[in-house]
């Protein structure tokens, strides 16, 4: 299968297109840029938010499917700049959808569990409502709505706490800690 990969050179982008490859898959690896420390494979550069490079690469390179996993993941950095988590989020994906609806290429699209509010106290499954507390959150359901408008052929993923080793994570963060401090202190109020 041809599959290409918006937000290869991310955490997540990196190991799945390694994955992709092991299982025999053509990939087109696909990113704005090389963020520091990602040491990737070839890949095409690509910005989402603008229309006409994400149709001109889409119909160039004609894949099956596309995984998208480009997005502005930084919630801090979202709620300080509602505009650029909307434009990288929202529209972004918007394009691509409207590129893969219009020619039959299926998406996976990337979301998040900043989609919903966290006041549930059990686990939330697709047929909950979403209700984001963040521009983060609401910037990623927008993208969510996108899809499912334009692309008949989609298949939305609601992921939670990813981690890696090609990117900064919870995980990572708590080692790097661990070696200059006998006590951490994080939130108990978070569950995942």
């Amino acid at each position: 299968m041809r599959v290409l990969v918006t937000g290869a050179n991310g955490m997540l982008g990196i190991d799945l297109c390694a994955l992709l490859e092991t299982e025999g898959h053509e990939v087109i690896r696909t990113d704005i840029g090389v963020r520091e420390g990602a040491s990737v494979g070839a890949w095409e550069t690509l910005d989402i938010t603008d229309t006409h490079a994400v149709s001109n690469c889409l119909l160039e390179h004609q894949p099956d499917v596309v995984v998208h996993a480009a997005a502005c993941t930084d919630v801090d950095g979202c709620e300080r700049n509602p505009d650029f988590a909307f434009r990288v989020n929202a529209l972004g994906s918007w394009n691509l959808a409207s590129v893969c609806g219009g020619h039959h290429i299926t998406l996976v699209y990337i979301s998040t569990d900043f989609v919903f509010d966290g006041a549930k106290g059990e686990p939330y499954t697709e047929f909950d409502t979403p209700n984001p507390l963040s521009h983060y959150g609401a910037s990623k359901l927008a993208g969510e709505q996108f899809v499912r408008q334009l692309c008949r052929q989609h298949f939305v993923v609601r992921s939670a706490w990813l981690f890696g080793v090609h990117g900064p994570s919870f995980p990572s963060k708590m080692l790097e800690l661990a070696k200059t401090r006998t006590e951490l202190s994080v939130v108990v109020d978070q569950v995942s």
